[in-house]
């Protein structure tokens, strides 16, 4: 998600002195035109005016710190925030009160990544300045980047109490409630914030996230495209929307998505790796390759990347590049859980299903509820035809998963091992149940009826199990 803080210029603020100066002299008239210049324009052409207005000597207290926060400003919206920091400290020793001194001070740290310095900062423009509603909104942005979202919620409280129009309170107070996963109240403070503000493309785009958290994609990506709409170079607005599409299975939506993130963004490295994803699903492995290896490029150190690769690899039958990818995303990140299930897979088809037993233990062990992993053992311990083992984790993952449809399918080849063709048969229809298109459970239910002698159900099973997969 995206947030939103706010900066103060000063506005407005030279016309009294600029005026009684006009009367008094060249040197005075010529400052005076600096001072509305600071004031007025932009960039260079801003700083440089305010530079001479503050080297005429001809300014004091207030007026002069106000030269020097309309300089920092610029040099703040140049990305210099040394040099506005140090003006900052100029404009506080010549008007120590001056309250929207230390709140751009405090901006200007909190962009530096200086989150102490910046709550410092605009705890002491609240105390100059108590009604001053923007310094909690950025208070609780400094808050919230610091992991403090009940501070960050509790200073937007007061940003809105101070001021009930400010849609900027609302859209950060959304962003906080999604933070700590209540989006319920999240979408109320997003709603709001649009009610006020019908063209806050972020308030469109976080309320999108929102809703994708809630699962109700459909509202997600209407909210995305609202965002895009308002702006058009949104690129994070089209990933996510892109999410959104793989997600509803509407691949081909989802790459166009990803395709125009890329475009306004070629060094987003997950934009890559999920259109990647994409081109796997449809099966288009070489492009899911291509894309990963772009991702990778852009970013070596994303395990996610080398996991989707891994698994595009080990599609392709490359089993040795499989296992060398998925290595390495184990490497940068010791605790994927998805990546050691995938190494177990690429272990268990090149036959080596001690180590795939081993990769799916520790699977098992850093999420003790991962269903597919315990699937996945039950299968290896069936190809060392231990089928109590197998039975045994075939339930746990039916269990945490009663929608498995390869849980049923393999206890069903476990009972069938051990000789109960009943159990088989049952699990079988479960798994048909789940599954019609579900070929080798017809199979395999086939060699469970035709081992009890019901010739004619098992040759109704291999018809349908050969015209699902000729």
């Amino acid at each position: 998600m995206r947030f939103s803080v706010v900066l103060a210029w000063m506005l407005g603020l030279f016309a009294v002195a600029g005026s009684v100066l006009l009367a008094a002299s060249p040197a005075a008239a010529a400052a005076a035109d600096d001072s509305q210049t600071c004031d007025k324009a932009s960039g260079d052409v801003a700083i440089a005016a305010c530079t001479r207005a503050i080297a005429s000597r001809l300014y004091k207290g207030h007026d002069l710190a106000n030269l020097y926060i309309s300089r920092g400003a610029e040099y703040t919206g140049k990305g210099d925030h040394d040099h506005a920091i140090a003006d900052y400290n100029e404009a506080i020793r010549v008007d120590p009160k001056n309250a929207l001194a230390y709140y751009n001070r405090g901006f200007a740290y909190d962009a530096k990544g200086d989150l102490d310095r910046a709550v410092a900062d605009y705890n002491e423009a609240i105390r100059r300045d108590p009604k001053y509603a923007n310094a909690y909104i950025n208070r609780g942005l400094a808050y919230a980047a610091k992991g403090d979202l009940d501070r960050a919620i509790a200073d937007y409280n007061e940003a809105i109490r101070l001021d009930p129009k400010l849609a900027l309170a609302y859209a950060n107070r959304g962003k906080a409630y999604n933070a700590k996963g209540d989006l319920d109240r999240a979408v109320a403070d997003y709603n709001e914030a649009i009610r006020l503000d019908p063209k806050d493309a972020d308030a469109f785009y976080n309320r999108g996230v929102a809703y994708a958290a809630k699962g109700d994609l459909d509202r997600a990506i209407a909210d995305y495209g609202e965002a895009i709409r308002l702006d058009p170079k949104f690129a994070f607005a089209f990933f996510n929307r892109g999410k959104a599409y793989n997600d509803k299975g509407d691949l081909d939506r989802a790459i166009a998505d990803y395709n125009e993130a890329i475009r306004l963004d070629p060094k987003d490295a997950k934009a890559y790796g999920n259109r990647g994803a994409a081109y796997r699903a449809k099966g288009d492995l070489d492009r899911a390759i291509r894309e990963y290896d772009e991702s990778l490029r852009l970013n070596p150190t994303n395990a996610t990347d080398f996991n989707g690769r891994g698994i595009a690899y080990q599609e392709k039958g490359d089993l040795d590049r499989a296992i060398a990818d998925l290595n390495e995303a184990i490497r940068l990140d010791p605790k994927y859980v998805d990546a050691y299930n995938n190494r177990g897979i690429a272990y268990a088809a090149k036959g080596d299903l001690d180590r795939a037993i081993a990769d799916y233990n520790e699977a098992i062990r850093l999420d003790p509820k991962y269903a597919d992993a315990y699937n996945n053992r039950a299968a290896a311990y069936l190809n060392k035809s231990d089928s109590d083992r197998a039975i045994a984790d075939a339930t746990v993952a039916i269990r945490l998963d009663p929608k498995n449809v390869f849980a049923y399918n393999n206890r069903g080849v476990a009972y069938r091992a051990k000789g109960d063709l009943d159990r088989a048969i049952a699990d079988y229809n479960e798994a048909i149940r789940l599954d019609p298109k579900h070929a080798k459970a017809y199979n395999n239910r086939g060699f469970a009826y035709r081992a009890k002698g019901d010739l004619d159900r098992a040759i109704a099973d291999y018809n349908e199990a050969i015209r699902l997969d000729p």
